[in-house]
């Protein structure tokens, strides 16, 4: 599969330096889920949540949700992908939404637990 020249800062996500964080670097051959689940986080759902705290403090901000299966097919059809790929696809987006939404989850609760 042929995804043309990336400009290699296309790529890179947010700058990682001075945190534990450990950037990835995917093989060639997989950057093309890569860009997908990068570009197809726009259309994440928000779902507002929050909570108040004894003394009047509130929290409430939006919680990330997943990549919707519809975003997924479309960007399929749009590049022309097999159902082989398509289904990769789905399926890798799922397990990439999950590692993170569990980063964000434990980023926001010991952001609250301070």
């Amino acid at each position: 599969m042929d995804w043309g020249t990336y400009d290699r800062a296309d790529l890179e996500g947010p700058d990682f330096e001075g945190t534990d964080a450990v950037p990835v670097d995917p093989l060639p051959e997989w950057q093309w889920i890569w860009r997908a689940w990068h570009r197809l986080s726009a259309e994440r759902p928000y779902i507002t949540q929050g909570f108040g705290v004894p003394m009047g403090g509130t929290v409430i901000e939006g919680r990330p949700g997943v990549i919707p299966w519809s975003a997924v097919e479309r960007w399929a059809a749009h590049y022309g992908l097999s159902q082989a790929e398509m289904a990769l696809l789905d399926r890798v987006i799922l397990a990439m939404d999950g590692i993170y939404l569990t980063h964000w989850a434990e980023k926001f609760k010991a952001r609250t637990q301070k």
